[in-house]
């Protein structure tokens, strides 16, 4: 039998053991081609200017994501290999034994090697290929591009840099394979198996003292990081990061030790059954692997947390773009010029462009009254979250409500009523808005000239005037029209800004376009893509469906493709490890289960005694990992708040699916693999 066909025979008796090396393989290929192909699909290269700057952009930090796809899926293969060899190498031996040298044996690994590299490679392209047409889909989705231009593309590109980089981690496999044979003395291989567990489990006094130690920090670091989390700085928070790390790896040190001296206290649960010997199963793997446990405990952290708060990020930029886009364009000018006026100076009358019924209302500027004085004594909060804003002694913007109306009817949202001495005040900025309510609440009373106004309503109206892609609008009060137009007479109201908005006359999305560029000409001096590169008008801004859509499904995607190959491949890594090292285990447990076989124990026994022993060790850091997630998602969401409320929700629902399908895969093959080991 030649050394090929032998190779292949080889495989095709222990292709159950190759099940998570084939599982890390497939993935890790179809991840990097999609990384790499995405620039090269049919709908992508239809994308506007905007989107399509967003996709280069994007399409880098693949790129760069991609090696370190590369490095890991390096490593992943040489762990996997080094199991496979673990797991053979009585095989190995009996080789020698017959006649072989260890060049042959080496050979015949070279062999089996480049088949499992073949079909990994093989199954990988193509479900990348099919993986990349979905997600060509997707990015067309998020940018509203004619899905009927949709070709099936192949990327020649993303596949010659699959095949480089694939070759390279094999051959580097490879290298590993004829040094891990050549160490290995033949008694070695014959007598794998048969050597005494040497990692006996006890509880200790000093496991206790850890475990509580850890404890007690790791409740500090939660503590500080989820429920003060406004106090923390820079330094604080790399301490706490250290104190969490230091604290994560002490407790999987003495949780071992710390298990079993809790469970053999209860004797009615202790010999139950096969819980004995779980028990004393896992906390052997447990103690043996504390560092490693600890490590991708840490990794699972980080993967739930990025999940949680970036699906959380891009979900709630698609859906404000969708909310705050009501109409084609809104248009602001800060220098008491009608932007109606302006237009019309500069060679674009509204008339010509936009449907007739679109609406321009004033926003005046209180000439008496500071915007941080609409707030009371509740601004000292927003000051120290906001230390270097200059805004505070800027005048205090007001509407009169029937502009405000004017503006909600043309939004399609719920106008405001108010009678002569009220105010009330509409704000989309949440930390700005909890301040105004507080001041409301608190009964704050606003001068206006002679009138001295007082609080509608103890919330805040949690609307918009101008449109914009994140609710940022700090806020501005609403008065009655006899107020308004009495302040305007006593000059105690100047017009600060006008705003116009309204729909395009325009009877297709590329008219549109044409118009959004008109618009942002006059403001940047160029396309959408020259943004802050050449400001033109530093007094006019404008917002239009268009343009913040794209932007914002653009920042969603871009945030969602970055959290997914920095999730995915702490996940894959993280799933195989524990695979591997409960394979591992399996194999150190193979005459422990032949006793229990010996003694009576039924195989269904037997199937959960290793079920549960197996569930344990994956379920165990996954557990702890989500409760780090818990306070890192409310660290995340407080420090983000400034800029984006996050609905942390969908986050969690997206992260438990892709959880459950990628962990508990890894999990069941582990088990599977694990039966045949031990031949239950």
């Amino acid at each position: 039998m030649n050394t090929w066909k032998l190779a292949f025979t080889n495989m095709k008796k222990s292709v159950s053991d190759y099940v998570v090396y084939f599982i890390t393989l497939i993935l890790g290929v179809a991840i990097f081609y999609i990384f790499n192909a995405i620039g090269d699909q049919a709908l992508v290269n239809d994308l506007t200017d905007s989107g399509y700057e967003v996709i280069k952009m994007m399409t880098s930090l693949l790129t760069g994501a991609s090696i370190g796809v590369a490095f890991v899926l390096g490593f992943l293969i040489i762990y996997a290999n080094n199991f496979l060899i673990r797991r053979r190498k009585k095989e190995f031996g009996i080789y020698l034994l017959l006649g072989m040298g260890k060049r042959q044996v080496s050979k015949i690994l070279f062999c089996e090697t480049v088949i499992a590299g073949l079909i990994s490679l093989g199954i990988g392209l193509c479900v990348g290929i099919l993986g990349s047409q979905f997600l060509s889909f997707l990015v067309g989705n998020f940018f509203d591009a004619d899905l009927s231009n949709y070709q099936f593309r192949f990327s020649l590109a993303a596949t010659g840099k699959t095949m480089i980089s694939f070759i390279v981690m094999n051959l580097v496999v490879l290298v590993f394979h004829a040094g891990a044979i050549t160490k290995y003395r033949l008694v070695d291989l014959l007598s794998a198996g048969k050597k005494p567990e040497t990692n006996i489990v006890s509880g200790s006094v000093v496991n206790l003292i850890l475990f509580i130690l850890s404890a007690v920090a790791l409740g500090y670091a939660y503590y500080r990081v989820g429920f003060c989390s406004d106090q923390i700085v820079f330094k604080e928070m790399v301490r706490l990061i250290l104190i969490g790390i230091v604290a994560n790896m002490v407790l999987f040190r003495s949780l071992a030790g710390f298990l079993m001296e809790v469970f053999r206290r209860f004797n009615g649960f202790y010999f139950r059954k096969l819980n004995a010997f779980v028990l004393r199963q896992f906390c052997s793997g447990l103690r043996s692997s504390s560092i490693t446990m600890g490590i991708i405990c840490l990794m699972l952290f980080a993967t739930i947390l990025s999940f949680v708060i970036g699906f959380s990020m891009a979900n709630q930029f698609q859906g404000s773009a969708r909310e705050k886009t009501p109409v084609d364009f809104s248009i602001q000018r800060d220098d008491g010029v009608k932007v109606s006026q302006y237009l019309e100076q500069v060679g674009h009358p509204m008339a010509d462009w936009a449907k007739p019924g679109y609406v321009e209302v004033p926003v005046y500027a209180h000439q008496g009254l500071a915007f941080e004085e609409t707030m009371g004594g509740f601004i000292k909060e927003l000051k120290e979250q906001f230390p270097l804003a200059i805004f505070w002694g800027y005048p205090a913007q007001f509407i009169s409500v029937s502009d405000y109306n004017q503006l909600m009817r043309m939004y399609g949202q719920e106008e405001a009523e108010l009678s002569g001495d009220e105010y009330l005040a509409v704000c989309s900025y949440d930390m700005f808005a909890s301040a105004r309510d507080k001041a409301m609440q608190d009964g704050l009373e606003i001068p206006v000239g002679s009138h001295v106004l007082k609080p509608a309503s103890t919330q805040c109206l949690n609307h918009f005037l101008m449109m914009s892609g994140i609710s940022m609008d700090t806020g501005t009060l609403i008065v009655s029209d006899e107020v308004a137009s009495r302040a305007v007479e006593e000059g105690v109201f100047v017009p600060a800004n006008y705003i116009a908005a309204g729909d395009y006359q325009a009877k297709g999305k590329q008219e549109r376009r044409e118009l959004d560029n008109m618009l942002n000409k006059l403001v940047y001096g160029g396309d959408l893509t020259e943004y802050a590169m050449n400001i033109a008008d530093h007094h006019m801004m404008v917002g239009t469906k268009i343009g913040i859509r794209e932007s914002n499904n653009g920042l969603a995607m871009m945030v969602t493709f970055l959290v997914t190959s920095v999730g995915v491949v702490f996940l894959l890594s993280s799933a195989a490890i524990l695979s591997l090292k409960a394979l591992s285990e399996s194999i150190d447990s193979q005459g422990r289960y032949d006793v229990l076989k010996k003694l009576g124990c039924g195989k269904e026994t037997l199937h959960h005694a290793l079920f549960a022993q197996i569930g344990i060790f994956f379920l165990l850091p996954m557990c702890i990992a989500a409760v780090h997630s818990i306070f890192g998602v409310r660290f995340a969401k407080s420090s983000l708040q400034a800029l984006l409320s996050i609905d942390a929700g969908y986050g969690i629902l997206v992260t438990s699916i892709v959880m459950v399908l990628l962990y508990g895969g890894y999990m069941l093959a582990a088990i599977k693999s694990s039966q045949r080991i031990v031949k239950i």
